[in-house]
């Protein structure tokens, strides 16, 4: 069986997610919603110096919370700070877009973001 756990990025999440992989979880997640929590992409890193089992995630980067092109070279530099173990949710971002009185984006931002980040791998 596969534990798997999700956190809110703060602060403390890398050390919470240190923890996770000492109890024995597989997976750890982090919400990406910044204008109610800390930087997703700094807790991921960190938590990838921290840890060396665990695979580690962002779930959902969006396409109107960040641009194309950050969302890319950050999914490519966690991916070489953790060596397969990163793992992105890519998705329209309903309830962030929501929250900031936008509309979700299209599906075609998500795609463009996974096309971009694979780009992004191969240079790396």
């Amino acid at each position: 069986m596969e534990l798997n756990c999700s956190f809110a990025p703060t602060i403390a999440t890398p050390d919470h997610i240190v923890l996770a992989e000492k109890l024995g979880y597989s997976r750890a997640f982090v919400f990406d919603s910044p204008a109610l929590y800390a930087d997703p992409i700094v807790t991921v890193a960190l938590a990838a110096a921290r840890t060396t089992r665990i695979k580690l995630g962002i779930a959902v980067v969006t396409a109107h919370a960040r641009h194309l092109v950050s969302n890319a070279s950050m999914i490519a530099h966690l991916a070489t700070l953790a060596p397969g173990r990163i793992e992105i949710g890519v998705g329209t971002g309903f309830t962030s877009a929501v929250l900031l009185g936008r509309r979700p984006s299209r599906w075609g931002g998500s795609r463009a973001i996974c096309r971009c980040a694979a780009g992004v791998a191969r240079r790396s």
